[in-house]
């Protein structure tokens, strides 16, 4: 079995421990310095502004369809609302990092409910503004 040694013979000039720094050095920067940069993450401010508007519109008659032809779209992922349900009153709990976006209690009263329900949104700005149920 042949094993693999570096030969001192043929590189005189690089001593043992020179050649184990370069090789560590390589790896901690592979390791360090390559790959994907962390994504960014949606502020908390940001996200519960965009989401009272997002549900003060829905409040006021608008459709997650005229959100999508906004510029930039916001994009709308709640059943009730795509299902045609009228929101008369909301109100926002606290928010909470969920991930790189942020989620937010809020609780709704909705036309045909006898009284409000929670709901949990999941909110992202970026790279692109999107609210989520997630309950």
């Amino acid at each position: 079995m042949r094993t693999l040694a570096f030969d001192h013979d043929r590189f005189p000039a690089c001593h043992p421990l020179l050649v184990e720094a370069v090789v560590l050095g390589t790896i901690v920067a592979a390791v360090a310095g390559c790959g994907a940069a962390a994504p960014a993450v949606t502020d908390p401010n940001q996200a519960r502004a965009v989401l009272e508007g997002v549900l003060a519109e829905w409040r006021d008659g608008a459709t997650p369809a005229d959100l999508w032809q906004r510029n930039p779209p916001v994009h709308v992922a709640d059943e009730r609302w795509l299902g045609g349900a009228r929101l008369q009153r909301f109100s926002c709990g606290s928010s909470e990092p969920f991930g790189a976006a942020v989620r937010i209690p809020v609780d709704l009263t909705l036309a045909s409910a006898r009284r409000p329900l929670r709901a949990w949104y999941v909110v992202t700005t970026v790279p692109a503004v999107s609210i989520v149920l997630a309950d």
